[in-house]
């Protein structure tokens, strides 16, 4: 049984002036967090190299392909680095 997988393309948000693509998913037919928390959700976690914000869990790694990446139950959010 195929696994639906729902995908939210975000404004990016900035960091040093560069733009880092937001996307935000879910699956098993939850709904994807919005852009607005997704964004602010990630803002924090990289401005604060936070491991944990407002009940996302975080890995934050700047020299990775995605920067920063969220879950919370199975919903994701994702910071790519700058292209």
């Amino acid at each position: 049984q195929q696994q639906t997988r729902q995908v939210e393309n975000c404004q990016p948000i900035l960091g040093n002036g560069a733009p880092f693509p937001v996307t935000s998913s879910a699956r098993g037919g939850t709904e994807p967090a919005s852009c607005t928390e997704a964004r602010s959700v990630l803002l924090t976690a990289l401005n604060q190299q936070a491991t944990t914000v407002e009940g996302w869990r975080c890995v934050i790694d700047l020299t990775a392909q995605a920067v920063g990446v969220c879950k919370s139950g199975g919903r994701t959010i994702q910071a790519a680095s700058p292209s």
